[in-house]
């Protein structure tokens, strides 16, 4: 077996903020000290399976992206060289989709919420298992559903 191991300093930063933003699978410990699950120190890849990138790269809450241009537009992206890659963290994406309202003000449910009993932000979702619900917003309103006895969801 093959293995990397990585640290928090691998993590990438945001390119709106600067903060670090941690990967989805990072493992997690226990603290003593702290009585709590914390996330681990270092994180180690087997890279039999999957590579550093695959697991650095994994935002969690946030996005990574690609400006591509072209010939006349903002900037014009003549090979793979020029491609812009941003890392973006969750309170920074929330910023980028308000910026365009037509294209997202529809969008709802597009990842769990970071609280456990509330929506982290408009685009978020949360699974009540007392209840059963789904709960998201839609266009700004709270929406709640419910699963019926043939396993869809309603409102």
């Amino acid at each position: 077996m093959s293995t990397v191991i990585l640290s928090k300093k691998d993590w990438l930063k945001c390119d709106g903020c600067g903060e670090k933003i941690k990967p989805v699978f990072w493992g997690k410990t226990w603290d003593d000290e702290l009585n709590s699950i914390v996330d681990s120190e270092e994180f180690e890849v087997d890279t039999n399976f999957m590579t550093p990138y695959s697991v650095i790269n994994q935002l969690d809450g946030g996005l990574s992206f690609e400006l591509n241009g072209g010939y006349d537009e903002f900037f014009d992206c003549v090979s793979e060289a020029d491609i812009i890659k941003i890392n973006s963290c969750h309170n920074c994406t929330t910023k980028l989709f308000a910026l365009f309202p037509n294209k997202t003000k529809k969008l709802n449910g597009l990842h769990p919420s970071r609280y456990d009993d509330d929506l982290c932000c408009d685009f978020a979702w949360h699974f009540d298992f007392g209840k059963e619900e789904m709960i998201y917003k839609s266009e700004g309103k709270i929406v709640i559903e419910k699963q019926n006895k043939e396993g869809k969801w309603e409102k």
